[in-house]
């Protein structure tokens, strides 16, 4: 029995084995599949994931991308945009100019048409009065014709009566007319007579009285020579003031004065300068080789350009121009008050140029001019460094400086109103460095500054003008006291030289 169970135990023990190994198994199998499955679907869970998340990214960048696109196209229509208004606002103003030609040529074409159907119609109306007065004529004639006709047939032949006394009266006349004749020459011969014993008379008058005037005329007659004598010497004197300058004037005291400015300017200054006295073209330079930026100095020669197209009728001073954006430039005191898209005459912007040195007026002359063209009538002048550079400012030296103003002030001397209105605008500029106050002397000029440059040319109307260039690179500190002080220097030199002259002159002429 004890057998029976422990073989029934071991049978269950193996049946309980074999059934829990099998089902062991199994299950350890289900779980390996379900486990497989599950990192299966999490993996796929989490590629899907990722897809999507990388989906996200692309659509996100795609719609940043197109956002930042449309961004730029907005920003490129509204620039498109903006150039096509100021376009067709061009377009528009250039059709209305060409709308106003064409109107005004219709205008005149009317007028001519108008002006020829009077002619015409004149003509017509004379040539027709001049047929009716042909007309008028040959009646008259006519009639004249028929009235002789008539009058010569009816006409009585004279009596011999009457032919006798006609020959009578016309003999009685003649002897008249010689009688009268006669009586008109004695009365001539008389008249004569009495006008020679007159002129007697008076010439014996006058020998006594020229014998008393005699010595009157000898102190008078001498007076008017020593006079003749004086206006010649004066004369003299004069031209010997105004002549051109030589070696003479070159003396010992002018030479040590012109020693002491240069190593006065070398010992104080890093400036360059130029002076030349417009009657005699006596002349000082120092370090003239040297350019410089020349900045606002260059509006001196739009001035001068635009002036003098004005003169010979090339430029209309009251032309204009549109101010847009392009133009706008700082330090601009006058153009700043203006708006966009109003019209400024060039008579406007040359005195804003030169008065207030106004940029943005100087870029829309430039603009006008063009920068070539104006650097060509430089040449023509003579001067050899205008618009070097690649702005609109250029550089500048002194000999070139002397060359501008020597134009302006020919310019200024030539023509009476423009010439006047010019030098105006130059002798109120701003920033006068050359201008001798206490001593009442104006002065036309124009300056220039950009850090570190400083500079200032134009006339100085003393006594004698001259003019004077001072271009430097001082612009720290008080740079107008330092051109003024230069200023004062060669000021001192241009005297100098002129009492020089006068104690030559002197010499020479009144020995």
């Amino acid at each position: 029995m004890a057998n029976k169970k422990t073989t029934k135990k071991n049978y269950t023990k193996k049946k309980t084995n074999s059934n829990g190994q099998t089902k062991k198994k199994y299950t350890s199998n289900k779980k390996a599949n379900t486990n497989q499955v599950k990192k299966a679907n999490t993996k796929k869970t989490q590629s899907n994931l990722s897809n999507e998340e990388l989906l996200n990214n692309i659509l996100t960048e795609k719609k940043i991308k197109l956002v930042a696109k449309e961004k730029v196209k907005t920003i490129y229509n509204y620039e498109n945009e903006q150039h096509y208004v100021d376009l067709k606002k061009q377009q528009a103003e250039k059709a209305k100019i060409e709308l106003e030609k064409k109107k005004k040529q219709e205008r005149l074409e009317k007028e001519r048409q108008i002006r020829r159907q009077k002619e015409i119609e004149l003509a017509a109306a004379e040539q027709k009065k001049l047929k009716e007065e042909q007309e008028r004529l040959k009646k008259e004639k006519e009639e004249l014709e028929k009235t002789a006709e008539i009058i010569s047939i009816f006409e009585l032949q004279p009596n011999k009566k009457q032919t006798k006394k006609k020959k009578v009266i016309v003999k009685r006349n003649k002897k008249k007319k010689k009688l009268k004749k006669e009586i008109e020459r004695l009365i001539a011969w008389i008249i004569v007579i009495i006008v020679g014993l007159g002129i007697l008379f008076g010439l014996l008058k006058i020998t006594t009285k020229v014998k008393e005037i005699i010595p009157s005329n000898n102190i008078t007659l001498k007076s008017n020579v020593e006079d003749i004598e004086k206006a010649k010497l004066e004369e003299e004197y004069n031209n010997c003031l105004t002549r051109k300058s030589d070696e003479k004037d070159e003396t010992e005291e002018v030479l040590n004065a012109k020693e002491e400015l240069t190593s006065y300017i070398q010992n104080n200054y890093k400036a360059s300068v130029a002076y030349e006295d417009l009657t005699t073209g006596f002349n000082y330079t120092y370090n003239a080789s040297e350019n410089y930026y020349a900045a606002s100095a260059i509006k001196a020669l739009d001035a001068l350009y635009i002036y003098e197209k004005a003169s010979t009728g090339e430029i209309n001073l009251d032309e204009t121009i549109t101010y847009t954006a392009k133009y706008k430039w700082d330090s601009s005191k006058e153009m700043s008050k203006k708006s966009y898209g109003e019209k400024v005459s060039l008579r406007d912007l040359v005195k804003y140029a030169v008065t207030v040195s106004d940029n943005t007026a100087h870029q829309m002359l430039i603009s006008y001019i063009g920068k070539s063209t104006l650097k060509e009538y430089a040449k023509s002048l003579g001067a050899t460094s205008t618009l070097i550079g690649g702005d609109n400012f250029g550089q500048i030296n002194v000999s070139d400086a002397i060359i501008y103003m020597k134009a302006i002030n020919e310019f200024i001397n030539n023509n009476e109103e423009l010439g006047s209105e010019l030098k105006s605008y130059f002798v109120e500029a701003e920033l006068n460095g050359l201008e001798l106050e206490d001593l009442g002397i104006k002065a036309a000029h124009k300056y220039g500054e950009y850090s570190p440059y400083f500079h200032d040319y134009g006339i100085v109307y003393a006594e004698n003008p001259y003019v004077v260039a001072i271009l430097t690179t001082e612009y720290k500190g008080d740079h107008l006291a330092k051109v003024q002080d230069i200023s004062k220097k060669i000021y001192e030199l241009h005297e100098l030289y002129q009492e020089n002259r006068k104690n030559i002159c002197n010499e020479e002429v009144y020995n």
